[in-house]
């Protein structure tokens, strides 16, 4: 089965099914083993050679979500994500951050919940770096923040 139509069905029956440990939506669980072969493919093809880059401004959108804060490499990754689309075209990514001041003191919860799914201090850190390069490089960029500025998604123009 192709890898999209799988990662679909595997998502499908994370619905059907209740949850292993009752602790957690299946739903959730289906989605977050998506996210952990999305970030996979991301990973290789920033390790793509540079024959490869011919097809580069092909795509009218590029999205990530949940995926920079687990790659060491983000700004690589990021770097790869804005060469596949062209001019023009729209960027979109959410992902925890760490927050600042006085909602640092949540910090710790964040890097705990986003653990088990790769997330660390460094990587929460990273996040919150890439937030604001994006902010720089792109035009018409909308940002907006939840969850005490722990969470953040930014959509902008290349």
């Amino acid at each position: 089965m192709d890898g999209g139509l799988q990662r679909a069905a595997d998502v499908r029956s994370a619905v059907k099914t209740p949850g292993a440990t009752g602790q957690e939506p299946s739903l959730i669980r289906g989605l977050l083993r998506h996210r952990t072969t999305a970030t996979t493919r991301t990973a290789q093809a920033c390790s793509q050679t540079d024959s490869s880059r011919k097809q580069e401004g092909r795509f009218d959108a590029g999205v990530c979500t949940l995926g920079f804060s687990i790659i060491p490499a983000y700004r690589k990754a990021c770097d790869s994500l804005l060469s596949q689309v062209r001019n023009g075209g729209e960027i979109i990514v959410s992902d925890v951050q760490l927050t600042s001041g006085w909602r640092a003191l949540i910090n710790p919860l964040v890097v705990f919940w986003s653990r088990e799914y790769g997330g660390s201090f460094a990587g929460n850190r990273n996040t919150r770096r890439l937030f604001k390069q994006l902010e720089q490089e792109l035009s018409a960029v909308r940002k907006q923040e939840f969850f005490l500025g722990s969470y953040c998604y930014c959509i902008g123009r290349k």
